[in-house]
């Protein structure tokens, strides 16, 4: 009786196992390829009723999704725009799931608060632009069921599975900004200021905080270098002290120079297009031959680190000049490896040249000339401004790497030459 019990008991185990192997496999298959599985659909969607692996925009909804987004790139934190749903009287996601209802009442007004938790959830959450997010959590076995977060380069990532109710462009900005930029104002302001979270010590690298002074009847603002402000020639020989309006006007001069740039770089890949001549098609450059080239190389490479281990253990060769010669293939194995990667992205980057694929070129000519620099056009054209104890400023653009890459195809084509000026 009690072998028979054994028996059974392992039984059960190796049938629970292999269920749960089987369930997890089947899960993973259906992230892989975009079904939404979870049992409840996010806030602002609902199920298809047609296919309940299919998410649609709950209409309804729409616009509150919509709003949490243009209010945190307008400068609102995660807590003011919390407030200002509760002001508004939104129901949460909770009560709205539960009652169908948008707005609350006097009754329900005290359980329906929303929580800064919740609009965090929201603004980093890829559904709204359209992606269906698998593997988030995980457990370890089929016994221990408590789940564990799954870190986010692991991820099952499937785009374009349902209708966004945010750009891509837009959820990358927020993220963007959630990253590295703050977005704390004072109590009495609504808004970010305009250089906050924008401004570097070019010296020390730590960032130059606001500062506010009252000096013959009307306030300056100058911002200066943290670091030295709170802990002296410690950490920063220097306070690198400048008013904002000087920062403010020496970067938008510089903002709308590289605009003027981008413009006349548009006005050029437009040309090529127009053209559509004989000459593209000879100046386009045969990556795929080249990528096979290298790849090639890889291997060859590869066989003859393989052979001169051999040759070591066969006594051809001493190990130091194994050593050596593995050394020698490590090095020319990587610098071809890279070779690759990098003309693979000019090749995706040639084929969007011709085709005017430049969403992020578009993106930070729409305005054409700025005449006044704004929060939402700093944080969309910069990464980081760097201030030197003289007072010259170094101004990190964004879209660096696309817009070298970008000229350095262009050149290599043969038209960067023929750059034309054009004004909007």
């Amino acid at each position: 009786n009690d072998i028979m019990v054994w028996i059974k008991n392992m039984m059960h185990e190796y049938n629970s196992q292999r269920i749960s192997v089987n369930v997890r496999a089947t899960k993973t298959a259906q992230q892989k390829v975009g079904k939404y599985i979870a049992p409840l659909a996010p806030y602002g969607y609902m199920k298809d009723p047609l296919n309940k692996h299919k998410l649609i925009v709950d209409e309804d909804v729409r616009p509150i999704i919509e709003n949490i987004f243009k209010w945190y790139l307008s400068g609102m934190g995660d807590i003011r725009i919390t407030k200002k749903l509760n002001d508004m009287g939104i129901f949460s996601r909770k009560i709205y799931r539960q009652t169908g209802s948008i707005f609350t009442d006097s009754k329900t007004a005290s359980a329906s608060n929303w929580k800064p938790a919740a609009i965090t959830q929201i603004l980093t959450n890829k559904v709204y632009m359209g992606a269906v997010v698998g593997h988030k959590t995980t457990t370890r076995n089929y016994k221990n069921r408590r789940e564990i977060k799954v870190d986010d380069k692991e991820h099952i990532i499937a785009l374009n599975m349902h209708e966004p109710i945010i750009s891509e462009e837009q959820f990358e900005l927020v993220q963007n900004k959630r990253q590295k930029y703050c977005t704390k104002t004072s109590r009495n302001e609504n808004k970010v200021y305009v250089l906050s979270g924008l401004l570097r010590c070019k010296d020390c690298g730590y960032a130059m905080i606001r500062n506010p002074k009252f000096a013959k009847g009307r306030w300056y603002v100058y911002y200066k270098c943290r670091a030295y402000n709170q802990r002296g020639t410690a950490i920063c020989t220097h306070n690198h002290s400048m008013r904002e309006e000087h920062i403010i006007s020496a970067t938008l001069a510089a903002l709308n120079m590289q605009i003027e740039t981008l413009i006349d770089i548009k006005c050029l890949i437009d040309k090529i297009n127009a053209e559509n001549s004989k000459k593209t098609l000879k100046n386009t450059i045969n990556f795929d031959k080249l990528i096979a080239v290298k790849k090639r190389n890889v291997i060859a490479a590869e066989n003859n680190k393989i052979d001169s281990y051999n040759d070591w253990k066969d006594g051809i060769i001493s190990k130091e000049d194994f050593i050596l010669f593995r050394d020698r293939y490590d090095e020319t194995i990587k610098k071809l490896t890279d070779e690759v990667i990098a003309l693979e992205e000019e090749k995706e980057l040639q084929e969007t040249l011709l085709h005017n694929q430049f969403d992020w070129l578009n993106s930070l000519i729409e305005h054409g000339r700025i005449t006044e620099l704004t929060r939402d056009i700093a944080s969309t054209f910069i990464d980081t401004i760097h201030v030197d104890k003289n007072k010259q400023l170094t101004i990190d653009f964004k879209f660096k790497n696309e817009y070298e890459t970008l000229l350095r195809v262009m050149s290599n084509m043969g038209y960067l030459e023929q750059k034309e000026v054009c004004y909007v």
